[in-house]
């Protein structure tokens, strides 16, 4: 009824929305299940950000970006860097992002080496580095403010004012 409009009002736009949710999450999880990264990534997102109705599961949003990573992907490999709670772990993923072309990546790892965080040592050559690959990346994903950030950083580490 409510989907044939029999039924409308708010009670009905609800309920058409959660429909609308029921389906992407069903059409996500086919997908994903069968091996469509993109849709991992879509499914890993909407458990992350409790989107389409699904309640906030990181666990899941982990289990999701692991197989999308598992498949290679760049952006799980960053998006799992900055999930880890264990700075040995940020370093392994942002590093497996950063050498895919992931530019997101690559901007963490500059900012560790430069100030000496995630258990690195302090190293403004390997912080100049990553910012170099940065500018290369094929994966362009960072936002506009971590490239100010990085431009403003390799204006520092250089002794630019």
């Amino acid at each position: 009824m409510v989907r044939g409009g029999t039924i409308s009002g708010d009670i009905a736009d609800q309920w058409i929305k959660r429909i609308k949710d029921l389906d992407t999450v069903k059409k996500l999880r086919e997908d994903a299940e069968k091996g469509n990264v993109l849709a991992m990534l879509g499914l890993a997102d909407a458990y992350h950000h409790g989107k389409h109705g699904l309640a906030q599961d990181q666990d899941l949003a982990t289990q999701w970006f692991r197989k999308a990573a598992d498949n290679g992907d760049v952006t799980a490999l960053d998006v799992l860097g900055c999930m880890s709670a264990s700075p040995a772990l940020k370093v392994h993923w942002w590093t497996c992002s950063a050498e895919g072309g992931g530019e997101n990546a690559c901007f963490h790892l500059a900012k560790a080496f430069a100030h000496g965080t995630c258990g690195l040592p302090k190293d403004p050559h390997l912080a100049k580095k990553w910012l170099a690959k940065m500018q290369g990346s094929k994966l362009r994903n960072a936002d506009s403010g971590s490239r100010d950030n990085a431009a403003k950083l390799l204006r520092d580490l250089s002794g630019a004012q």
